[in-house]
């Protein structure tokens, strides 16, 4: 009988345990972290509104109190008009506001949890703001009456002013109120962050000491690759590999936003819409590597003549749009510079055929919303009314002497 015993666990399992619970804890904790985080965010924004808002109320009861004795003082109906409609106004918004603070509101992102403390102090302003919130209305309602006398206004108008600072300091305490327990939520979150902090560092000390050491080597190699992975893919999805111009992609979220700048500022914006001439003519006659080398020395000549703050994309396989923060004047500099770098190429003499190309410039009018799709198809159609124009001086390849 042999004397060989197997183990009573496979150490495969064993490891792949310690890594199953490894992984886990850490899950777990950055799970727990990101919860903080997004709780701290959330209470924060939330807690932040409701500051505001219950700040904003001094500020309204103020108007209220301001409004009522321009109407008290004013001396005829016309005169009343305005600080009728702003009492209405600010009465209705302290309402909200109010109701809001105690309540909650979608409309204003408020979430109506309230301490007993505040709710207490609530309590406590609530006769003097129904007392404000009546004798607005009242007064609101009687001035708008033809006859009404100023001393019956100012007999309506007394409550607000009577209340007034009362509810001021009400509200003082309320808003501090808030503060205070915003600030400790803050606190509590923080301390929580820096206790999971203080876990996870020590989680991740005892996994590097028991478990990951031994793959370190293998670990940092496959992170290297990931970054240099990262960094191509990012590339790819934002620059054309063979022009290094933005694709296509890129640049239609580009000229999106550019549109939307010229919208809201006012701001002038061409678009410049380019198409090769003759490289079906190149690629048939001299083969798809001299084609893809035209389109690249062509794209080198729109980078150089672009301002940095202006941007160029590959459209097409022969097609580019450079969108210039400009009006069409200078946009026809710009093309004019583009013209003489294709000029000095063909001087050069260095390939059997000339670079030509069309071009169509459109510029953003403010009176008209257009859409990037109308933009472009805009600056297209001034393209091909150019490349008729020039039909009969297309490319021809020139022949070695």
């Amino acid at each position: 009988m042999s004397d060989f015993h197997e183990p009573a666990i496979n150490p495969a399992l064993i490891l792949r345990s310690r890594y199953t619970l490894a992984l886990s804890l850490i899950a777990l904790l950055i799970i727990s972290s990101q919860i903080a985080i997004q709780l701290t965010i959330a209470w924060n924004d939330d807690d932040s509104r409701v500051v505001n808002i219950a700040g904003r109320q001094r500020m309204l009861v103020e108007k209220i109190a301001k409004a009522s004795l321009a109407i008290v003082l004013a001396r005829d109906a016309i005169e009343r008009a305005a600080p009728i409609a702003e009492l209405r106004d600010a009465a209705a918004l302290w309402k909200l506001s109010h109701d809001s603070l105690l309540g909650g509101s979608r409309d204003l992102q408020v979430h109506g949890r309230n301490s007993r403390r505040v709710l207490e102090l609530f309590a406590r302003i609530e006769p003097d703001y129904l007392a404000i919130l009546d004798a607005a209305a009242t007064l609101g309602s009687r001035a708008s009456k033809q006859g009404v006398l100023g001393t019956e206004l100012g007999f309506l108008a007394a409550p607000v002013m009577r209340h007034e600072k009362t509810f001021l300091q009400g509200m003082d305490e309320i808003t501090f109120q808030y503060d205070r327990e915003t600030r400790d939520r803050l606190d509590f979150i923080r301390f929580l962050e820096y206790a999971l902090l203080a876990v996870t560092c020590l989680t991740l000390t005892l996994e590097a000491l028991f478990i990951f050491l031994p793959a370190e080597r293998q670990i940092n190699r496959y992170f290297r690759d990931m970054r240099r992975a990262v960094v191509i893919l990012k590339e790819r999805a934002t620059y054309d590999e063979m022009t290094g111009l933005y694709n296509k992609h890129t640049g239609l979220l580009i000229l999106d936003r550019e549109l939307e700048k010229a919208r809201r500022l006012r701001s002038p914006l061409s678009l410049c819409f380019i198409d090769l001439d003759g490289l079906k003519a190149v690629n048939d006659a001299y083969g798809h590597e001299e084609g893809d080398d035209y389109i690249s020395r062509f794209a080198k000549i729109l980078r150089e003549a672009i301002r940095a703050e202006d941007a160029a994309f590959r459209f097409g396989g022969d097609e580019f749009i450079l969108i210039l923060g400009c009006d069409a004047e200078k946009a026809g500099l710009v093309v004019a510079r583009i013209r003489k770098g294709v000029d000095a190429l063909n001087r050069s003499g260095i390939k059997p055929w000339s670079w030509g190309f069309s071009r169509g410039i459109a510029s953003y009018d403010p009176a008209r919303r257009t859409s990037p799709e109308e933009f472009i198809t805009m600056a297209d159609e001034a393209m091909y009314a150019d490349k008729e124009a020039h039909r009969d001086a297309g490319l021809s390849p020139r022949r070695e002497a």
